[in-house]
């Protein structure tokens, strides 16, 4: 962990399940959402910028480039 104390965070979905779990991050706070990855760049776009984080179409390029992430929240049905 940062020494910020902040998590560093990805998540995977970018859709309704994807945005409440966002809407519940930012209330909680010290957490960083780092990297927003779905196959609809419309929506992970809207949300990485709602978030200030990349996007990512590809999970496995999400591993990648992310080398220090704290953990992922997978969004998907």
């Amino acid at each position: 962990m940062p020494e910020s104390g902040d998590l560093s965070l990805a998540i995977i979905g970018a859709g309704s399940i994807g945005t409440r779990h966002l809407s519940n991050l930012e209330f909680i706070g010290k957490n960083r959402v780092v990297a927003v990855c779905d196959a609809d760049d419309g929506q992970a776009a809207k949300m990485a910028a709602r978030a200030g984080s990349r996007v990512y179409a590809a999970v496995d390029e999400m591993f990648d480039t992310e080398r220090s992430l704290d953990a992922v929240l997978i969004c998907v049905p």
